[in-house]
C-alpha cells in the first residue's frame, strides 16, 4: 500500500513538472516573439540604414552599435546655403548622418 501511494505521488509530480515545463516554454516563446516585435518596430522607426549603424563595418550590428544610434537627436544645419537635417548622437554630440532636401 505504501508503494502504491509513492507511485501515485511520483506520477502527480511528473505531471506537475510537465505542465510547469510547458508554461516555461510557452513564456519563453512569447518573450522571444515580443523581443523580435520590439526590435522590428525600433528598426522601422530609426532613420538609419543597417550600413549606417554598422560603425566598424564588419557586417554585424552589435548591441553597442545599435544603442549608439538609438539615442539620437536632430538639428537643422546649413551646408553650402542649403538647410539640412543632421542626426547626432546624444551621447557625445557627434553627427551620425546628414540629410538634405535635394
Amino acid at each position: 500500500m505504501i508503494r502504491l501511494f509513492v507511485a501515485r505521488k511520483t506520477r502527480i509530480n511528473a505531471n506537475k513538472l510537465l505542465k510547469l515545463s510547458g508554461v516555461v516554454i510557452g513564456l519563453g516563446i512569447v518573450s522571444v516573439l515580443l523581443l523580435v516585435t520590439v526590435i522590428t518596430f525600433w528598426f522601422a522607426r530609426v532613420p538609419f540604414t543597417y550600413a549606417d549603424m554598422d560603425l566598424n563595418q564588419d557586417g554585424w550590428l552589435g548591441i553597442s552599435e545599435a544603442m549608439y544610434f538609438f539615442d539620437h537627436g536632430t538639428r537643422k544645419v546649413t551646408i553650402e546655403g542649403e538647410v539640412c537635417t543632421e542626426y547626432y548622437a546624444l551621447k557625445d554630440g557627434l553627427p551620425l548622418k546628414v540629410v538634405c532636401e535635394n
